[in-house]
């Protein structure tokens, strides 16, 4: 770990195997690996600091496009559902409308990255969230790496969510989200964002799966609780490294994991 003036930087390097030097086939069609990248998954905050109660922090979006054009996170209090796609910020808020963001707003929590698709497939039939979880899952050679995923097409339907903005002293996350507004989205295109993190990672990271949702015309959106893909295609970049940056506050530095 070393010591930056604007708080702690952890980072963690996880090495690919040789295995994921072949192509890949399935059902779906000719899965094609382009090789490592040597990139990077970038956090600002432990993910299970910010689910205590911590949604106050000073990095803003221009800091953070500096370490990618691609990635999910949240906003201070806890305001709407954070998307960054091709290097633009979204907030979907809870009135269900998208809003561009500007580089001077600010942030307590985002995971960030290039995407650099490693593996690329076509699907021409409706899978669903569960199911497409089981057939990524299943193509990966190793549960313990960080991978990003971009799902691109026609959903038959999405749910979506999100939450209020909250006043302090922030309650946990656990109770942010039974206020939640949620949003049955039909017959949309559309992509859906994020990251499957290893559970090795500990309380940093959301063990699993954990995406978001932009609508093509970028008038909808939301933290995505359950879909149906209709067709379109699905990207994974793998990630060989994670780095996280721990600003200091009083109330992280009193938090107890």
């Amino acid at each position: 770990m070393t010591v930056q003036t604007r708080g702690f930087v952890i980072a963690i390097l996880i090495v690919a195997t040789a295995a994921l030097g072949c192509t890949l086939y399935a059902c779906y069609g000719a899965i094609t690996w382009n090789g490592g990248s040597g990139d990077t998954l970038y956090q600002i905050m432990p993910y299970g600091a910010m689910a205590s109660g911590i949604y106050s922090g000073n990095t803003t979006l221009g800091e953070l496009r500096q370490h990618g054009t691609f990635g999910i996170g949240a906003y201070i209090g806890m305001e709407g559902e954070m998307v960054l796609l091709d290097g633009q910020f979204y907030q979907i808020r809870t009135d269900g409308v998208v809003y561009r963001m500007d580089d001077s707003v600010k942030t307590p929590y985002a995971q960030v990255t290039f995407f650099e698709p490693d593996m690329t497939f076509r699907i021409n039939e409706t899978m669903t969230y569960a199911q497409i979880r089981d057939y990524v899952d299943n193509l990966l050679p190793t549960e313990n790496m960080v991978v990003a995923i971009k799902i691109t097409g026609e959903f038959s339907s999405a749910t979506a969510r999100s939450v209020p903005k909250q006043s302090e002293p922030y309650p946990p996350l656990s109770e942010v989200v039974v206020n939640q507004t949620v949003f049955n989205l039909a017959n949309i295109s559309g992509s859906a964002l994020g990251f499957r993190c290893p559970s090795l990672l500990g309380e940093a990271v959301f063990p699993g799966y954990h995406l978001h949702f932009l609508s093509g015309d970028k008038a909808a959106g939301g933290h995505l609780l359950d879909f149906e893909f209709a067709s379109g295609t699905i990207e994974v970049d793998i990630k060989p490294g994670f780095e996280m940056v721990c600003f200091e506050s009083p109330q992280f530095n009193q938090y107890v994991p």
